[in-house]
């Protein structure tokens, strides 16, 4: 016969509190006692070895998962930073402030002619150079 025993000496003798040891029974890695409150002493411990692997595999894989984002984003940084140095991507605040000052520069030819004829408009609108080209 298993060697069974009481809850409170259980818990004193595994070092685990009560709750743990009822959570690992819940979960199904011990089996619920079969006289009232009579817990077969070597089921609980395998239980509580099993619970401990399964969550220590669980932060391993979290560990694992974090990294992998972590390594992610580094790269995705690393790409913007040398597509930056590359001129291929620019700031959102420089692109307003670059067109803010186009569409200043095209009013002003725009009001120079109250009456302009669309080609007109169009080629002298042309004209107008932007520091980027």
């Amino acid at each position: 016969m298993n060697e069974t025993m009481l809850l409170g000496p259980l818990s004193a003798r595994t070092g685990e509190t009560t709750r743990q040891i009822q959570r690992v029974v819940d979960e199904g890695l011990a089996p619920r006692p079969e006289k009232k409150g009579q817990y077969d002493v070597w089921a609980v411990v395998r239980g509580l070895i099993r619970y401990y692997k399964d969550k220590s595999a669980k932060v391993s894989e979290s560990r694992t998962v974090d990294a992998a984002r972590k390594a992610t984003a580094e790269a995705d940084s690393a790409e913007l930073d040398a597509a930056k140095k590359r001129g291929e991507v620019m700031l959102t605040k420089d692109v307003e402030v670059r067109w803010a000052d186009r569409i200043i520069a095209w009013r002003k030819i725009i009001q120079s002619k109250p009456n302009w004829e669309t080609t007109a408009l169009l080629k002298e609108l042309a004209k107008y150079k932007t520091d980027e080209q």
